[in-house]
């Protein structure tokens, strides 16, 4: 019975050291891969900290780009705000000529009719 006693306690002791060179392996490995995971999370955190720096820089000059649109329509539309003051100081200014001219038409019309009739008289007291 002591031999099996002691057997058995050897047995036993030899388990429990295989448990703890298993456990002590299966704690490298598990560090090990926290480690590789850490160095990966390192790695993505970089790349999601240079991502959103190019995110800002584009979305700084998509700003500066809205502003730079924005000034260029204003002035486009004070342009065309402008040409379209001149071409509405344009056709005041040819009524008011062909206004002048028909007048002036009318004017001479008369003017050429009472001439006429002028003439008329004249040659019709040449012929009396």
């Amino acid at each position: 019975m002591i031999a099996d006693d002691k057997e058995k306690i050897s047995l036993l002791e030899k388990q429990l050291s295989d448990n703890e060179t298993k456990a002590k392996e299966d704690n490298e490995a598990k560090q090990n891969e926290i480690q590789q995971l850490i160095e990966k999370i390192t790695i993505i955190e970089k790349i999601v900290e240079d991502e959103k720096a190019k995110s800002d820089e584009l979305e700084k000059q998509l700003a500066e780009n809205e502003v730079k649109a924005r000034e260029d329509t204003d002035a486009k539309q004070d342009i065309i705000d402008s040409l379209n003051r001149e071409i509405d100081d344009a056709k005041d200014k040819i009524s008011l000529l062909e206004k002048q001219l028909s007048d002036n038409e009318e004017k001479a019309k008369e003017d050429n009719e009472a001439k006429q009739n002028e003439i008329q008289q004249l040659i019709e007291k040449f012929h009396y």
